[in-house]
């Protein structure tokens, strides 16, 4: 929501994450905004990273079993 502070971290970074919308954050210490993308149902399939405004990464979402 857009009143969440979200924490995303993998291996090796770890950054906070800000709400622009209810479905795109940003990071205060570098030019990168996560766009949380759902499917037809509003599950999260997969987040879009954009640095300086050019898409540089997807990340799939994994249901574990």
């Amino acid at each position: 929501t857009k009143d969440s502070i979200l924490l995303l971290s993998d291996e090796k970074d770890s950054y906070m994450l800000y709400p622009q919308t209810d479905s795109t954050f940003f990071t205060k210490d570098r030019d990168l905004i996560f766009q949380f993308v759902q499917d037809a149902a509003g599950k999260p399939v997969k987040i879009i990273v954009k640095e300086n405004g050019a898409a540089v990464d997807e990340l799939m979402f994994v249901e574990k079993k």
